[in-house]
């Protein structure tokens, strides 16, 4: 990695080398995030709604879940730092944060809201589970794939 991406999920996913090679061959993305079927938390929701976003028909999940995500470890960084700092009501003059996200407290609201406005973080959403696959809402079983190392 080289310190060039940096990576966390708590969604169920592949292995760190499947991640990474995924990862490249989509082109080093600046910064994508998993999804799921609801919007949260319910102070964004008016605005969620509002921008009518459309997943591919066969995927339940359109709006961002903070529960994965991937991208260049600098965007990432600021990400975070912004976060942190909105969280200790320390907003710096240089925060990418829009000011109509100081209403959450949530890490989900505070990576979905930016998206809604602007996207200065340049989010893109995983809908087709290249990355992460969220088990919010989930329809179908899973099955076990491959061996333990898979």
């Amino acid at each position: 990695m080289g310190g060039s991406a940096l990576f966390r999920g708590r969604a169920l996913q592949v292995s760190t080398d499947t991640l990474m090679q995924r990862y490249w061959a989509a082109g080093a993305p600046v910064f994508v995030a998993s999804t799921e079927a609801n919007c949260w938390p319910p102070e964004i929701g008016p605005w969620c709604e509002s921008m009518g976003l459309r997943a591919p028909p066969r995927f339940p999940n359109k709006w961002v879940n903070s529960g994965g995500y991937i991208g260049r470890a600098g965007v990432v960084a600021k990400w975070l730092q912004d976060t942190v700092a909105h969280l200790n009501n320390a907003n710096q003059p240089d925060s990418w944060l829009p000011a109509s996200c100081h209403v959450s407290k949530d890490d989900q609201g505070l990576l979905g809201c930016p998206f809604i406005f602007g996207n200065r973080y340049d989010l893109g959403l995983d809908y087709e589970s290249n990355f992460f696959y969220s088990l919010m809402w989930m329809r179908e079983p899973l099955s076990q794939v491959g061996g333990a190392g898979a």
